[in-house]
């Protein structure tokens, strides 16, 4: 037994006139896979946590942590994630900011791997410049 099938001629030419009338063009897979824009996506991300964690010393981010059970079950459950703060208050009551990337301090000049700030004050001002910095690329060849 033959089956003969009926397309419906006006719906087909409605859906290419659809997609005709959209501007159409080839994936940019470079801008997604850029090393160097991730690492500083993701430094500009603990920038902005460092920001949180001085304007509320108890301010903790929640992420997924996965439990196994004694019965053999895995849980997730939400767990405050731990921040290492990225400054220290001096004796002498002046403030000093390292930039961390992942474990390691980045060394900003020769010997130099700290910014000296004259009080907490000036913390969260000088983290949003330095946000700037790194999306304008001015800590490019540091961060690499």
């Amino acid at each position: 037994m033959k089956t003969t099938h009926f397309v419906n001629t006006e719906t087909k030419e409605k859906k290419m006139s659809f997609i005709q009338s959209l501007n159409l063009t080839k994936q940019d897979k470079s801008k997604n896979n850029n090393p160097l824009m991730r690492k500083k996506e993701k430094l500009i991300e603990r920038i902005n946590e460092q920001i949180e964690l001085a304007q509320n010393p108890a301010f903790a981010p929640i992420h997924k942590k996965r439990l196994k059970r004694t019965d053999g079950t895995i849980a997730i459950i939400d767990a405050p994630k731990r921040i290492k703060r990225w400054w220290h208050i001096g004796l002498n009551g002046k403030v000093e900011l390292v930039i961390r990337k992942g474990n390691k301090v980045i060394e900003l000049a020769k010997g130099k791997d700290a910014i000296l700030l004259e009080n907490k004050e000036q913390l969260i001002p000088t983290l949003n410049a330095l946000k700037k910095a790194i999306a304008e690329g001015e800590l490019d060849s540091l961060i690499q």
